[in-house]
C-alpha cells in the first residue's frame, strides 16, 4: 500500500497511474476468465495452488518413472492395514475389559 501511494503522490502524478491501475485491473480480471474457461472452475488461490502441485508432481513423477498408481494402492492397503489393527486394539479392550469384572 505505501509503495502504491509513494508512486501514486511522489513520484509519479495521477495521470499516470490511472492507466497503470486500470490495465491491471482489468488484465487480471481476463486471466482470472481465462482460468475459469480452461479450468471451469471459479478461481481460488488454494484450489489453483493444488491443482498446479498436482501438476507438477505428476510432471515430475512421469519425468522419473514414479509409478503413482501403485504408490496409491500401497497406500490404500497401508489405510487398510491400519483400520484392521484399530480393531483389533478395540477387541482387545474389550476382552481386557470382560476379564477384570
Amino acid at each position: 500500500k505505501q509503495w502504491y501511494q509513494r508512486r501514486v503522490r511522489g513520484d509519479y502524478s495521477w495521470d499516470i497511474m490511472e492507466p497503470v491501475t486500470y490495465f491491471v485491473t482489468y488484465g487480471t480480471a481476463i486471466v482470472m476468465y481465462a482460468y475459469f474457461v480452461c479450468v471451469r472452475s471459479d478461481y481460488n488461490f488454494d484450489n489453483a495452488r493444488e491443482r498446479w502441485n498436482l501438476r507438477t508432481f505428476h510432471k515430475i513423477a512421469k519425468r522419473n518413472g514414479f509409478d503413482h498408481d501403485k504408490y496409491n494402492r500401497v497406500v490404500e492397503q497401508m489405510r487398510e492395514i491400519e483400520a484392521n489393527m484399530t480393531q483389533l486394539e478395540n477387541v482387545g479392550a474389550l476382552l481386557n475389559a470382560k476379564k477384570q469384572m
